[in-house]
């Protein structure tokens, strides 16, 4: 669709939501597949109610975005997708730009430095509002990759695994977590600012130090004032590493982060590396083995809260009044 048209369905029909002339007929029904699409129900709409094309059968923006040039989603490597393949409109039947085309985020046109446009400046859909491609995001195995037999024993095989009792025993089909190893690898990037990418869940966390800092590992707080305190002055000013939007983690996102492979603490070296006296989160990573609170209240007595101990991984609640520890996060799914 290209300006001034208000609509492009593929045709010069009257009467079906848009008119020969490429203008919406009113009153316009909402109906999925008529290339036409109409919040608040639909958040995409090309012309078909086929899945795995970008905008799925129920008219909703399939995440990854992958590039079907005709489909109306620009996604690289197409250079742009105006849901057709005619020539001579501006993208060509093969998705391709045809002469020179101003670079506007939005305009459902991929020009580089584009990596992507779906026609809007929204973020979460797919492609940025800065019409960067935004990753999918997966849910966190949960770090193991051995198995113990009952007896406590190691199971020896390319993968070691565990019993109940502890043993090493042979890791073969026996369903073990550390035999399936379900979900996404545990996977982080350090942004060198005091923060940590989690590259599953999209959540950015806050280092702990070793400065007595408002960072520092072992501060603690009372649950409120993990809101009142340490949450308000990373968001104070110009918010930590240049953020405003920090937050107490809830009890879910809090347990993403456990890996449950170590112990004391039960977390990847990204947040526990180099933690010695005087470390700075721009120069170490360090984690308490004790309690943390979450952002989430017990709803069988809400007068507690939900906690992750990262000496084992273990989570639990306990009276509000109590002083723990606390990492803020912001971002995510």
């Amino acid at each position: 669709m290209q300006a001034p048209e208000q609509c492009d369905d593929n045709n010069l029909a009257n009467g079906d939501g848009c008119s020969a002339t490429c203008t919406i007929e009113v009153p316009l029904a909402v109906v999925c597949g008529n290339g036409i699409a109409q919040g608040p129900t639909e958040t995409c709409d090309d012309g078909n109610v086929l899945n795995s094309d970008g905008c799925s059968s129920a008219c909703q923006i399939e995440l990854p975005i992958v590039a079907v040039c005709g489909d109306g989603f620009a996604v690289a490597p197409e250079q742009c997708d105006d849901g057709n393949l005619r020539n001579g409109d501006g993208c060509s039947a093969t998705c391709t730009i045809e002469g020179p085309l101003p670079l506007v985020c939005g305009d459902g046109l991929a020009v580089t430095p584009e990596q992507c446009d779906d026609g809007n400046r929204v973020s979460g859909d797919g492609c940025s509002s800065a019409c960067k491609l935004e990753p999918a995001r997966h849910f966190p195995a949960t770090g193991q990759t051995m198995c113990w037999d009952t007896a406590g024993d190691v199971i020896l095989s390319c993968r070691v695994c565990w019993s109940t009792p502890g043993g090493l025993i042979k890791c073969g089909p026996n369903g073990h977590d550390g035999q399936i190893q379900a979900g996404a690898t545990l996977a982080y990037v350090d942004n060198s600012d005091g923060t940590i990418t989690d590259t599953n869940t999209g959540l950015m966390w806050e280092k702990l130090s070793y400065d007595q800092t408002i960072h520092d590992r072992g501060k603690q707080y009372r649950w409120d004032d993990a809101f009142a305190v340490k949450v308000a002055t990373l968001n104070g000013g110009g918010g930590f590493a240049g953020h405003g939007d920090w937050r107490v983690p809830n009890k879910k996102e809090l347990e993403s982060i456990v890996n449950a492979e170590v112990f004391n603490p039960a977390v990847s070296a990204a947040f526990n590396t180099g933690c010695t006296p005087g470390c700075t989160v721009t120069s170490c990573s360090c984690t308490q083995s004790g309690y943390h609170w979450s952002s989430s209240s017990y709803a069988y007595s809400p007068n507690y809260a939900w906690f992750v101990t990262f000496y084992h991984g273990l989570d639990g609640a306990s009276s509000k009044t109590n002083m723990y520890y606390v990492r803020a996060v912001r971002g995510g799914l």
